[in-house]
């Protein structure tokens, strides 16, 4: 997580002889840099509060997180969390003043399906800026694509059909042979029917959940490295270094499109999105996660 942390103010500034290690009074540089900058200031001032009549003027720091988006949730979920969650819950947190996280803006830089989980960039307030600019770094995942299988969805949340091909079982060598020909560069890739994508003003999953026709069209993306961890039909386990906009389970469809043998990904982790690495990412309060997630199941289920 950067530095740059949200501070609800505390502490009341009741006259100028409460002073900074500027040297200068803390009211006076409170409304300094109110003045200069109402949405950054330095961080000796987190401690002010300024009263103006009866009332209080909060001053907020954005934030960058980096977060480890579990399985089971939607992005949005763990945005709703990190607006409702107390400070106490969250430790890695430790340098926030208040009890409550509070925050005017608030978005996510690039969403994550709900089956898969790693990281997910949440920007808040001045920070959100910052989003399309995090969103169009390069991104790494590690994927496992099941061979033998199609997914309406193209993941595991879909209706799964085994494809009757049961003899037939690519290669190592031949599937590395597609993936250097076939998805490495600047691709067309046509987005899954489920997905975020807009038609006419409506989502594309909406379209496709009431079984109306959904035509998207190829879009351009760049796929950097696809690298082979692991082979064992009809599990292939992928490390793929991509562009902003790539569908993983779209690569896993037409992969098994192409080898003949069907496939779809069923498990999704993302590593890397530009210098924010899972390695250093923060895990959200359980019960929080197991609320959502049980709002998340019920909500398919319906």
């Amino acid at each position: 997580m950067k530095r740059e942390t949200v501070f609800y103010l505390t502490r009341n500034v009741k006259n100028d002889s409460d002073e900074r290690a500027s040297g200068e009074t803390g009211r006076r540089a409170c409304l300094r840099s109110m003045w200069s900058n109402p949405w950054r200031f330095d961080s000796s001032l987190a401690h002010y509060n300024i009263f103006r009549g009866n009332k209080f003027l909060f001053f907020f720091y954005s934030m960058i997180l980096n977060i480890h988006k579990p399985t089971g949730l939607t992005s949005y979920d763990c945005i709703r969390i990190i607006k409702n969650v107390k400070k106490n819950d969250l430790p890695w947190l430790d340098k926030i003043e208040s009890r409550q996280i509070f925050v005017k803006k608030i978005g996510h830089a690039g969403t994550l399906d709900p089956f898969a989980d790693g990281v997910l960039v949440i920007c808040t307030d001045q920070d959100t800026k910052k989003i399309n600019s995090i969103q169009s770094q390069p991104k790494e995942y590690l994927a496992t694509i099941k061979l033998g299988y199609i997914s309406s969805t193209y993941d595991p949340e879909g209706d799964i059909t085994e494809i009757d091909n049961s003899q037939f079982q690519p290669t190592k060598s031949q599937i590395a042979k597609i993936i250097s020909e076939d998805f490495i560069g600047e691709i067309n890739q046509t987005p899954p029917i489920f997905s975020a994508k807009k038609i006419n003003g409506q989502r594309a999953y909406l379209l496709a959940r009431h079984n109306k026709t959904v035509k998207l069209t190829p879009k351009k993306v760049i796929i950097y490295k696809v690298d082979i961890i692991n082979y064992s039909y009809p599990n292939l386990d992928l490390k793929i270094t991509c562009g902003s906009g790539t569908y993983i389970r779209s690569i896993a469809h037409d992969l098994g499109q192409i080898l003949k043998s069907g496939g779809y990904c069923s498990k999704l982790t993302r590593t890397r999105v530009g210098e924010y690495q899972i390695e250093n990412s923060n895990h959200l309060p359980k019960n929080l996660v197991a609320k959502y997630k049980n709002k998340y199941l019920n909500k398919t289920n319906s």
